[in-house]
């Protein structure tokens, strides 16, 4: 999060900014900024917090996606759903219609399974 989210050699060499293709609006913090791309956020009055990044994703608001957290794909989420600080949350649609979601810890060890959202697994 800290290449795409902090000014960096990486944000700058290709040319990214905090909103691309984007309706909505993103933030900065101390330089830290939240990244919104190829998105759509109903409620455009919002602002995202720094250090997240959502990317391919309809939100009715961004208020519902906390500090340091990567929202991918997520086509919407149910009435009250709050996505909890340092979370990966992806949705995926399956062959037959139907949608999942995987959720996780943005420093969980995927490859150890060891944490799941930093506690033991």
């Amino acid at each position: 999060l800290d290449v795409l989210c902090r000014p960096s050699l990486f944000r700058e060499g290709l040319g990214l900014h905090a909103l691309s293709q984007s309706v909505g609006a993103s933030s900065e913090d101390d330089g830290v900024r939240g990244v919104l791309l190829n998105s759509l956020v109903a409620c455009g009055a919002s602002s995202l917090i720094a250090g997240s990044f959502v990317e391919h994703s309809r939100l009715a608001s961004l208020d519902v996606v906390g500090a340091n957290c990567v929202v991918s794909c997520v086509r919407g989420l149910p009435p009250g759903f709050r996505i909890p600080p340092d979370t990966l949350l992806q949705q995926t649609q399956l062959s037959d219609g139907r949608f999942v979601c995987v959720m996780m810890g943005v420093k969980d060890d995927v490859k150890g399974m060891d944490t799941l959202r930093g506690e033991p697994f």
